[in-house]
């Protein structure tokens, strides 16, 4: 058996669709993130956007396991 992983991965431009999606998959962050701590998170997000040229990187994990 051989795994063969593919290269994959998300360019998001938005940082409030990052926060949005966070905080509907996770109830905690929405009480976590208010405020100050919101407004940091936002910040760290803009700031690795500009350092990676306009996006931020996510990446996924998938593959194919092959039996012969």
């Amino acid at each position: 058996m051989q795994l063969k992983e593919f290269q994959d991965g998300l360019k998001i431009t938005e940082v409030k669709a990052i926060i949005d999606y966070l905080i509907s998959s996770n109830s905690n962050l929405k009480d976590l993130l208010v405020l100050e701590k919101l407004q940091s998170f936002m910040d760290y997000l803009e700031e690795q956007k500009h350092k990676n040229g306009g996006f931020i990187y996510v990446t996924k994990s998938s593959g194919l396991f092959e039996c012969s």
